[in-house]
């Protein structure tokens, strides 16, 4: 059930879009740039720098890079405006784009929200913020509900000089931004002295730049909510709702515009179908003590290509994602009809990149959660007769014990990022354990998986296909389910 104070902040919001005028903003950030194969910014940007400018950084705190000289950065630079290109969540921005906000700022310098309002001819304007921009859009209309406008806040991927990839870029524009009336006149009229609530999706609020921008936009005394990342501190929520009055919510960016959309059925443009329906799996690779960890992921990966209706898609973390971005890219920006399908093993019970996934996961709310569980032999003995639940329990809840030991014996580790993940693991197991066993859907071993070396196809045993053919039909059932 939603908390009282939530539902009159999502009814207050709601009440905004409804009025004449409309008065909400929609502030769309940089956590919903994930690629169309599931890669999300920082993810792409790093491998940008290995591989066009050696010598260079990226610096992914602030989403900046160092350039060690220009023959890099013009490298670099042509690939960021082409993965902006790209970018963006088809499900979320379909939904967005039935919700009559007139104006949309966006701070990241891709057009894909527009692209959306373009194919279904939705009448808009669009603008964006750079050096001698104002003169260039300062005739946009007063944003409306039948006539929004789309403003890139931070530069355009069309116009290579408007993207701010350096610290240098980045001050000379904020010095720009901040300026009074530094942006075209109606959209300051619009701020100042029409707008009265804003919606955030895809902040973390962890750099400075995004805060002042807050500041720029005029959000003191308005209502503001925020799509709140697990990952964002305690000291960053206190600052944002002492300076500018944020609240925030810990659902994702699709559940947010879901509980919009549900209080704006009277004023909405109709959907428009996607077509997409995905699905994320959560498994430990495989390594040398265990080469055919992956070959149950390799054979659902080969079950959802084989399909011909071309409505499915599987995120898989080694080929898609990375940790860090994949989770987090997946549950707060694909859309409806997610599920997540978990591998346990014991090297999954034993990794803390697997084991932090999994309580990304079990964050949300039950019904969204549409979790399906994969248990392999070598992490069976939680079903097993020789070892109950209890016991299976105590022998990962004590690796994790003296794994938070060993970190938190060393003064210097001692409240390291490294030494509150072994913590919080160690609290979540015993849990977790539970839950995986209510919720296991396939019992499998390593053995029940072939491969063919010369197809580089895989099968599973005749003993278990059956059982493995109706685990897919579930998974493939829940995906279409609202």
């Amino acid at each position: 059930m939603m908390p009282e104070h939530l539902e009159q902040l999502y009814q207050a919001i709601a009440e905004n879009i409804l009025s004449g005028q409309g008065q909400c903003v929609l502030i769309l950030g940089p956590e919903l740039s994930v690629s169309q194969t599931g890669v999300d910014y920082k993810t792409h940007f790093s491998q940008l720098v290995d591989t066009y400018a050696p010598g260079s950084k990226y610096l992914s705190g602030d989403n900046l890079f160092y350039f060690k000289d220009n023959f890099g950065e013009t490298r670099v630079s042509s690939r960021v405006s082409e993965f902006y290109k790209n970018v963006g969540d088809p499900v979320l921005l379909e939904k967005i784009s039935r919700i009559k906000f007139p104006l949309i700022i966006n701070v990241c310098p891709d057009e894909a929200l527009n692209n959306i309002y373009k194919r279904k001819s939705i009448a808009y304007q669009q603008g964006y913020f750079a050096a001698d921009s104002k003169a260039l859009f300062n005739s946009l209309p007063i944003p409306t509900k039948q006539i929004p406008i789309i403003y890139n806040l931070l530069g355009t991927q069309e116009i290579a000089q408007s993207l701010i990839l350096t610290h240098t870029k980045l001050y000379e524009s904020i010095q720009l931004l901040l300026a009074v009336n530094s942006l075209p006149d109606n959209i300051e009229i619009y701020l100042k002295s029409i707008a009265n609530s804003f919606l955030f999706l895809g902040f973390k609020f962890d750099s400075w730049y995004y805060q002042l921008v807050c500041h720029k936009l005029g959000l003191h005394r308005k209502t503001n909510i925020c799509t709140l990342l697990t990952e964002a501190t305690d000291n960053i929520s206190m600052i944002m709702e002492n300076s500018v009055n944020m609240e925030f919510t810990t659902e994702n960016a699709t559940q947010c515009i879901d509980n919009i959309l549900a209080r704006c059925t009277e004023d909405l443009r109709k959907p428009s179908a996607t077509g997409k329906y995905s699905t994320f799996i959560s498994y430990a690779w495989k390594d040398d003590t265990n080469a055919e960890r992956e070959n149950i992921v390799n054979l659902i990966d080969q079950c959802f290509a084989d399909r011909t209706d071309n409505i499915y898609t599987l995120f898989r973390d080694k080929r898609d994602l990375s940790f860090g971005g994949s989770i987090n890219s997946f549950m707060d920006t694909i859309g409806s009809g997610k599920t997540v399908i978990m591998v346990i093993s014991d090297k999954y019970l034993k990794s803390m990149y697997c084991m932090l996934e999994a309580i990304r996961v079990t964050e949300y709310p039950d019904k969204d959660k549409r979790i399906f569980v994969v248990m392999m032999t070598d992490a069976s003995a939680i079903i097993a007769a020789d070892k109950g639940k209890d016991e299976i329990q105590k022998i990962y809840k004590k690796y994790w014990f003296e794994k938070y030991q060993e970190i938190s014996g060393d003064p210097a580790r001692l409240g390291t990022e490294e030494c509150n993940n072994y913590l919080k693991i160690f609290t979540f197991i015993n849990q977790f354990i539970t839950n995986i066993g209510d919720k296991l859907n396939l019992n499998l071993g390593y053995t029940d998986i072939t491969t063919d070396s010369q197809t580089k196809r895989f099968d599973i045993a005749d003993n278990k296909k059956a059982e493995f053919d109706a685990f897919i039909g579930c998974v493939l059932t829940k995906l279409k389910e609202d």
